[in-house]
């Protein structure tokens, strides 16, 4: 894979700069492969030489939205507030229901110059998180069973030491956005549990294509990064139903009612 620091160098090279640009992050992430490889890879760019454009790409995005600053200096709330302000100011109708879900087709929308919808809340969150993460930031998901009467939905989430902030992509003001604070099905996600989500939406998509064969690994893949995705289980359940593997399906619907 592509390490981070050496993407960087890479970047800054190519453009003429000798300074060291590989920083010591604010705040210390876990030590694991990139969300932003982890989703290429499940998006099936998993070499090098394919991530590499979208690498790129998406160091296009983190330079236009920092305007060349180096954030280093701002605090963690005002860094992740003046990212969000920047990454959307020009993409005012970015929500599309049933849109994009995979960050690189949200990369590519919002490197367009016209004013068309980006992705949907999945992919809205993906690349927001992907932007963040560029910045130390420590982001992953927040998850509900329903929201704006959409059906499931997904946002980011910034987890502080003294405070955790729910980051809404859907509305014009959602930084630090207070409509799901009540919500007490409101679930925090895992990065592993945001790569769940898109190896699902993954499996839907193969299934609306008639690929039940590679519907079934995506969903599977998904329950070996979160065992408790319901969606995923249920609908490998409802696959497994429709080609007569009555007892594989049971047991899966069995378990989701444990979960």
């Amino acid at each position: 894979m592509v390490s981070r620091n050496n993407y960087i160098m890479y970047c800054a090279r190519r453009n003429g700069l000798t300074r060291n640009f590989v920083y010591e992050p604010m705040i210390k992430l876990p030590a694991s492969r990139s969300l932003v490889e982890r989703l290429l890879t499940a998006e099936g760019i998993a070499s090098v030489e394919l991530q590499a454009p979208y690498l790129e790409k998406l160091d296009r995005v983190c330079h236009r939205v920092s305007l060349g600053q180096d954030l280093r200096p701002f605090p963690p709330v005002a860094r992740a507030r003046m990212l969000y302000y920047r990454l959307w100011e020009r993409k005012k109708d970015r929500y599309q229901s049933g849109g994009n879900f995979r960050l690189s087709q949200a990369v590519d929308a919002w490197l367009r110059e016209d004013q068309g919808p980006i992705a949907n809340c999945l992919g809205l969150t993906l690349l927001y998180d992907a932007v963040c993460q560029g910045f130390y930031l420590p982001v992953g998901g927040l998850y509900l069973p329903m929201a704006f009467d959409h059906g499931p939905h997904v946002c980011s989430l910034l987890t502080l030491p003294q405070q955790a902030m729910h980051i809404e992509h859907m509305v014009a003001e959602g930084f630090d956005y207070q409509g799901h604070r009540e919500r007490d099905d409101a679930t925090p996600w895992t990065e592993d549990q945001l790569v769940a989500e898109v190896y699902t939406a993954l499996g839907n998509e193969s299934m609306d294509n008639g690929n039940a064969s590679v519907a079934e690994g995506h969903y599977r893949r998904a329950m070996e990064l979160d065992p408790h995705h319901l969606t995923a289980r249920l609908n490998l359940g409802s696959l497994l139903a429709a080609q007569g593997q009555t007892q594989r399906a049971e047991a899966l619907f069995a378990e989701a009612a444990l979960a």
